[in-house]
């Protein structure tokens, strides 16, 4: 138990260590002054000892639950805004603005007639477009309602939704229930 409890010590930073101690020597205060009062109610200790961290006192009314459910609502209408680009522009916004600038450099520098050049340099907003929830959403919803797509559609999605896609329910059904359950 020692080498465990040398071994964890070590890893703790300086900070925690020294929190760990002050901690200890409150409880033993505690302790020694509720022993000393003799167990009665006539000591400096009126409640009984709070092992762990004390959370800090906040003050103020709003420091209690006020008994909702759901989101707090504060900050006003800028950040319900925000809440609301924050949700439904989830992009990866690195990769997508490097993809971007490529399809700007590239329909720019690199489409051999006008076709091409305005579909690489259409590319480039798209990139941020086809990353906006209302977007992904209705391609999910696309993908669920076409039932059995080509093998190079359900290439592209991920792994559970693959699998969900490519499901013969039929023949699930069958090595499951058994023939008889198809029957009826």
């Amino acid at each position: 138990a020692a080498i465990l409890r040398k071994q964890f010590e070590d890893t703790l930073s300086d900070e925690t260590l020294r929190l760990l101690q002050e901690e200890h020597e409150r409880v033993k205060n505690a302790h020694r002054a509720s022993s000393s009062s003799g167990g009665g109610g006539g000591g400096d200790v009126t409640t009984s000892v709070m092992y762990g961290l004390n959370p800090r006192p906040q003050g103020g009314a709003n420091s209690e639950r006020s008994g909702r459910k759901g989101r707090t609502l504060k900050g006003g209408a800028t950040m319900n805004v925000k809440r609301a680009l924050q949700r439904n522009l989830n992009v990866n916004w690195a990769d997508t603005t490097r993809n971007s600038l490529l399809f700007l450099f590239f329909g720019y520098f690199g489409g051999r007639n006008s076709f091409s050049r305005t579909f690489l340099l259409l590319g480039s907003p798209l990139c941020f477009f086809l990353q906006t929830r209302p977007v992904k959403v209705a391609m999910k919803q696309l993908f669920y309602t076409i039932g059995e797509p080509p093998g190079i559609f359900l290439s592209l999605l991920p792994a559970p939704q693959q699998a969900i896609m490519s499901l013969d329910y039929g023949d699930t059904m069958r090595g499951v229930y058994g023939e008889k359950a198809l029957v009826e």
